[in-house]
């Protein structure tokens, strides 16, 4: 149906979890010149790298976990690598090895110098952090991938017509689930508006090599964000005839609809077993609609609701972001609260001081999933494995499992990148996009899933893995 399609796409263009960091450098056989920054080079740099930080001290929720993991506050974490830029110190181009078409001759002009520059400092600081927050910025054809999607959603909103609606209420939808999934899409849409507008300023177009003007404004969204057409990505094996069935999902950024075709006869196949083990270990994340749609709405059949919540400092840089919020889980907007009283009124006894004080409010979502038209309801118990690389899209699979009882998450603790409203910091010299997660994430108890993970339902029994702990569950 269009009204879910349009949903999704909007999901699909701003619930990119997984936003690509740069190729990392180890990967690379090709030996990266080295920068040396001009006198005005470095001027160029120090100014947008003070940019940078002062966004992220504003608006980052995670900054204090900066302290916690490395002994440094956030901002003598950064001025460490703004030493580099101050002193001038020679550092390999990374993007004469990523973009060697553009970058593999040194530039000459001290713009470009500087850009050359920053993007390197940008991608230390992503692997010093090490995922958290998603700090780091996107590579260029993702911006291109992008800027396209975002075209299409703002000059492609078609009118729902009454016989697609009729079809919507058809499934079970109401006529408030239709009015909610109209304003939770038009938040999305301003939200992609907001970045569109980014995107659109000179630098960064001049760093990311774009030309609006040869954009194909026609282009469909599916053609754009399919992602990666893997066969291989998922696997599924019958453990036990009639009894146990497992299915792994290498990474949500394959191309869904590929991976729903692989899924479907599967699915059909195991409708009468007992068990469904999905394996999402070593997932590092992806389109975050990916689960929902080719697994949750999938497997059942009655629609399922679960609440849940983020933290978000308060601030007037990050003020449109939230005229109208938008959930990273196309979850309905529940309310908003001061930090304080909610987390007292939950006995959240686990929450971080120092980070309670650095918030300001929560937004409670109400998250929903509808069947399929093309369900195939499982009846059995659903298992979900989970490791600490599993991550972002992974973890509100895990987050969403635990919420609703649709599966019992065994494992270990994940990895702690999970999935949360963002902001790009674009840097107003160089023009290269910076991301920094807004949102906070808690589990029941308070404590923060960017620094602990998602705690599983059920650990590893002593000297096995999730697989060979479920087994033996299962066969207890």
């Amino acid at each position: 149906m269009k009204l879910k399609r349009i949903a999704l796409t909007a999901l699909a263009l701003i619930l990119i979890i997984m936003v690509f960091p740069v190729t990392s450098l180890a990967a690379q056989e090709d030996e990266p010149r080295i920068i040396t920054l001009t006198p005005v080079a470095r001027d160029i740099a120090l100014a947008d790298f003070d940019y940078f930080v002062a966004k992220v001290i504003e608006v980052a929720p995670t900054q204090n976990i900066i302290y916690r993991r490395f002994g440094w506050d956030a901002v003598d974490f950064f001025a460490f690598y703004r030493e580099f830029i101050y002193n001038k110190v020679p550092l390999p181009s990374i993007l004469s090895v990523i973009e060697p078409e553009r970058w593999a001759d040194a530039p000459t002009d001290d713009i470009s110098i500087a850009a050359d520059y920053i993007l390197t400092i940008t991608v230390f600081i992503t692997y010093a952090l090490d995922g958290l927050g998603h700090f780091g910025s996107p590579v260029h054809f993702i911006v291109e991938q992008t800027f396209f999607a975002l075209a299409h959603t703002m000059y492609h909103n078609p009118e729902i017509s009454q016989e697609e609606v009729e079809s919507w209420l058809a499934q079970g939808y109401s006529q408030e689930d239709i009015t909610i999934s109209k304003r939770n899409f038009q938040a999305g849409l301003n939200f992609s508006q907001l970045h569109y507008a980014l995107y659109n300023t000179p630098s960064v177009l001049w760093f990311y090599n774009l030309d609006s003007s040869e954009l194909d404004f026609d282009v469909e969204v599916e053609d754009v964000l399919v992602g990666n057409e893997d066969p291989y990505n998922i696997s599924t094996e019958i453990l036990v005839p009639g009894y146990v069935a497992y299915m792994h999902i290498a990474s949500f950024l394959s191309n869904m609809r590929m991976d729903n075709e692989i899924l479907l006869p599967f699915y059909e196949e195991i409708q009468d077993f007992d068990h469904l083990i999905i394996d999402i270990r070593g997932n590092s994340g992806g389109w975050s609609a990916h689960f929902p749609d080719n697994v949750i709405s999938m497997l059942i059949d009655e629609a399922i609701t679960f609440y849940y919540y983020e933290f978000f400092i308060a601030s007037e840089r990050t003020a449109d972001f939230f005229n109208e919020p938008h959930s990273m889980a196309n979850a309905d907007l529940y309310g908003v609260f001061p930090i304080a009283e909610f987390v007292e009124n939950r006995n959240m006894y686990q929450f971080n001081p120092y980070d309670l004080a650095l918030l300001d409010y929560a937004i409670v979502w109400r998250g929903r999933y509808f069947p399929a038209e093309n369900n195939v309801p499982f009846g059995g118990k659903i298992w979900l494995l989970v490791d600490n690389e599993s991550a972002s899209a992974s973890e509100l699979a895990a987050i969403i499992s635990i919420g609703t009882g649709f599966a019992t998450v065994v494992g270990e603790p994940t990895r702690g990148i999970t999935g949360v409203i963002y902001t790009f910091a674009a840097l107003p010299n160089t023009g290269i996009l910076f991301r920094i997660d807004l949102g906070y994430k808690v589990d029941q108890y308070g404590r923060s899933i960017e620094e602990f993970g998602v705690i599983p339902q059920i650990f590893n029994a002593e000297g096995m893995d999730a697989l060979e702990t479920v087994l033996a569950l299962i066969s207890s």
